[in-house]
């Protein structure tokens, strides 16, 4: 039986490791984000669906314009888009992988009729996800405030 990693980092070094190239790696991770959404408590209670970008049944034949998964928000129909980087631990996104993800997923300017294209969610509607293979530490909603 392999070894199976316990942790987020053992983890994403097996995606490494078992990966055969930037683009099988980019596809694993994918996989395993959207699988996270779906069964993370918090994620679960949020969204009602979770779809990797080529499954989307919004996508209108488009092939990958950025957006790796659209997840379904349960209250209010509404989609989120989501871009996964699975870069190595010590980069950073770049302000051009933001600008070029938030073109993608904004939908249209409205012209007074309802557009029906692939584009995913609305600006105003969610704010953009982005995963990464990093993770960062941050407050919980409970603890508390440093002074």
């Amino acid at each position: 039986m392999p070894y199976m990693s316990t942790t987020i980092y053992g983890v994403l070094d097996e995606l490494r490791a078992q990966s055969t190239s930037e683009s099988d790696k980019g596809t694993k991770f994918e996989r395993l984000i959207a699988e996270y959404m779906r069964t993370d408590p918090m994620y679960a209670e949020q969204f009602s669906d979770v779809y990797l970008w080529q499954d989307w049944p919004g996508r209108g034949g488009k092939h990958d314009t950025g957006i790796d998964i659209v997840a379904v928000d349960r209250l209010t129909g509404s989609n989120v888009a989501v871009q996964c980087k699975f870069f190595d631990p010590h980069s950073t996104v770049s302000k051009p992988d933001i600008d070029s993800f938030l073109s993608t997923s904004r939908p249209p300017p409205s012209t007074g009729t309802r557009s029906t294209g692939p584009r995913p969610t609305s600006s105003r509607s969610r704010p953009r996800r982005r995963c990464s293979g990093r993770t960062r530490s941050r407050p919980s909603p409970t603890s508390p405030k440093a002074s």
